[in-house]
């Protein structure tokens, strides 16, 4: 009888010896690592390079497109980025921060989100070949999963402001 009085102490122990055995995420280590995804981005956009740019996703991710919810693999979505990549009517040039990046890790360091505000500069060409030079506001919000210990999108949404305000 002594022996079932100390069972639920000797469960409360081993519950706290094995939850404090836990590996502790590095947080801030984590956002330094998602900071760089962002600039590959950033990178992969300018020099129009889908290969790197495909690097970026899950192996399976979902968007909202045109109201509707789309299910992509990773080589779906290697495919959509060559197409668009290669037919692309504008050249990014520069992408700058308006604010710092807003980013939040879970505690366990397998999920994160973020949000960007930026302002990207581009070349177009009008229907006389001449190159224009613009430039646009956005805003990004985007989730990431770790997978194979690498941060990778799995969804997310832009926002452009429009050209009139």
């Amino acid at each position: 009888m002594k022996k079932l009085k100390l069972l639920p102490v000797i469960v409360f122990l081993l519950t706290i010896v094995f939850s404090s055995c836990q590996p502790k995420v590095d947080l801030e280590k984590e956002k330094q690592k998602i900071l760089s995804y962002l600039e590959t981005c950033d990178k992969a956009q300018i020099e129009n390079d889908w290969e790197t740019w495909a690097t970026l996703y899950a192996e399976n991710s979902v968007y909202i497109r045109k109201g509707e919810i789309k299910n992509y693999t990773n080589d779906e979505l290697k495919e959509l980025f060559k197409e668009s990549f290669t037919n692309r009517k504008v050249k990014y040039t520069s992408i700058d921060d308006l604010s710092d990046p807003i980013i939040h890790i879970s505690k366990d360091g397998s999920m994160a989100w973020y949000i960007v505000n930026y302002k990207f500069n581009f070349t177009s060409t009008d229907s006389l070949g001449h190159e224009i030079e613009e430039s646009s506001i956005g805003s990004s919000l985007f989730i990431l999963e770790k997978e194979n210990s690498k941060w990778v999108e799995v969804t997310g949404f832009n926002s452009k402001k429009p050209k009139d305000e």
